[in-house]
């Protein structure tokens, strides 16, 4: 009778350790991912409070939620956390510009925003940007070391570029102070960012479109598996299909 019981509860253990496997196995995937790390890009992601916020920040924990995974979103600079979506081979880095140069080095998901990258002058400036050449005429053009914007330009000859590290932060300022011609930024990030410093928008003009759509992604080193970058981007599909990516968009930028 006793040996009876023992089998029962044998048997009823090796049945439950089945069904966690098989559970576990079903989220298994994800631990291919260790870090998710986002930027300080306001308004699009940034660090308030010492918590992560912004747009891209509110999608991706409502993603998180409908995979039923939970993850530390951490900030990072820039250059680190691209070193280590470079070089490790689970990192999960959000936003990222896909562009033609980084196409293959990453696996994508998204786009979860969709901009124009701008020229930013002052609203009382004089200058006049038809094109691209016109832009390489002024002494300097303000923007963030690293981000795809520098090596646009750069690839296409500007050689009058005023790098800062880190944010956008003091860009606005120096704009207004005429310490640099324009600003290379995104429309919505160069609003934004002039508000945090205290500079009336209206006070700043666009002036030229260098690109009309820019979109960012979330990226992913190249060693996550193709199923769970699968699994993100049919998630941000129906997020956008639901309404979950307008409601949030307009929360923000309203």
């Amino acid at each position: 009778m006793t040996r009876n019981i023992f089998l029962v509860i044998l048997s009823a253990c090796i049945f439950i350790t089945i069904i966690a496997g098989n559970v576990s196995a079903e989220k298994q995937g994800f631990e291919e991912i260790s870090q998710v790390y986002t930027l300080e890009y306001p308004p699009v992601c940034f660090t308030k409070d010492g918590k992560a916020t912004g747009i891209a920040t509110e999608m991706v924990r409502e993603a998180l939620k409908r995979l039923d995974v939970s993850y530390d979103i951490r900030s990072l600079p820039w250059k680190r956390a691209y070193a280590y979506l470079s070089e490790e081979p689970d990192v999960m880095l959000f936003t990222v510009t896909r562009t033609e140069a980084r196409e293959n080095l990453f696996k994508w998901a998204g786009p979860i925003i969709t901009s124009r990258l701008v020229f930013f002058a002052r609203k009382d400036s004089t200058i006049e940007i038809k094109s691209l050449e016109d832009a390489k005429k002024v002494d300097r053009i303000g923007l963030v070391q690293g981000y795809s914007v520098e090596k646009h330009l750069r690839e296409r000859g500007f050689t009058n570029i005023d790098t800062m590290g880190a944010s956008e932060k003091t860009n606005p300022v120096k704009l207004m102070k005429g310490r640099i011609d324009l600003w290379a930024t995104v429309d919505l990030v160069g609003i934004y960012n002039a508000k945090l410093q205290g500079i009336n928008p209206e006070d700043m003009k666009i002036v030229y479109v260098v690109i009309k759509d820019q979109h960012k992604y979330i990226a992913f080193s190249k060693q996550v598996p193709d199923e769970i970058v699968q699994k993100w981007q049919d998630v941000l599909d129906e997020m956008k299909q639901d309404g979950t990516f307008k409601k949030v968009l307009d929360k923000w930028v309203k």
